[in-house]
């Protein structure tokens, strides 16, 4: 299992643009993970059991640059 902290950089899957976007972990919270899109002030909160087991919806970025 991936050890889920703020700061870090994953992607989500929109079904509406069919495409992976990068988001980071700005919190954790009872069990929660607040996500904010790359570059824009939006948010989404997720589970973050369902960040360690749907990987067709939520995984760790693989090309993070420093």
């Amino acid at each position: 299992m991936t050890n889920i902290e703020p700061g870090q950089i994953w992607e989500v899957y929109s079904t509406d643009e069919n495409r992976w976007n990068r988001v980071i972990v700005t919190k954790i919270e009872d069990g929660r993970a607040t996500l904010r899109y790359e570059g824009v002030l939006e948010f989404l909160t997720v589970d973050v059991g369902d960040m360690q087991s749907k990987p067709e919806v939520l995984r760790p970025a693989a090309n993070v640059a420093p």
